[in-house]
């Protein structure tokens, strides 16, 4: 079976593109990165599990540093070539399903767990692991802080809530 993920030394999400312009390439480095291998993601694999953030760091890397718009005025079909190879896998990705069987537990699980605030992880992270250096303190202190405000405007907003019922 394939891998999703191949290391490569060219970036595949910065193609070489070229103005008609100008005809300089556009590339942000050369630094060897991780790509996504989008052969490795048909259905005769047995397993699809695509590589979401390196697609969303793909698709933000052409959008913001590739002009859609050329200096002389005319569209840049070839950036737009590029996303659409990008974007295109997903809606076949949709409509493939699961080989899995449903754990009704698991998805019950996932569907009702609370999602937390980055602050809420934050501070539970600092409960199960004390901060151990001065940056750590000092961000342990304001999401004490800010939690409190945060509370103090619930209180405020329920005795509001109150006042109007009542």
């Amino acid at each position: 079976m394939s891998s999703l993920m191949t290391s490569s030394p060219e970036v595949t999400s910065s193609p070489e593109m070229t103005s008609s312009a100008s005809k300089t390439p556009v590339t942000p480095s050369n630094k060897k990165r991780f790509t996504f291998d989008a052969s490795a993601t048909h259905p005769h694999n047995g397993v699809m599990v695509p590589f979401l953030v390196l697609l969303v760091k793909d698709v933000y890397f052409l959008n913001q540093a590739i002009s859609t718009v050329q200096p002389d005025g005319t569209i840049n079909f070839e950036k737009l070539r590029r996303l659409s190879e990008i974007l295109r896998p997903l809606e076949s990705w949709k409509a493939m399903s699961s080989t899995y069987p449903k754990n009704e537990v698991l998805q019950s699980f996932l569907l009702h767990s609370p999602v937390l605030e980055d602050s809420d992880l934050y501070s539970i992270s600092y409960k199960r692991e004390a901060p151990t250096n001065r940056f750590e303190k000092q961000q342990i202190k304001t999401l004490k802080f800010a939690q409190e405000m945060k509370k103090r405007k619930e209180n405020i907003a329920m005795k509001t809530l109150r006042r109007k019922t009542v």
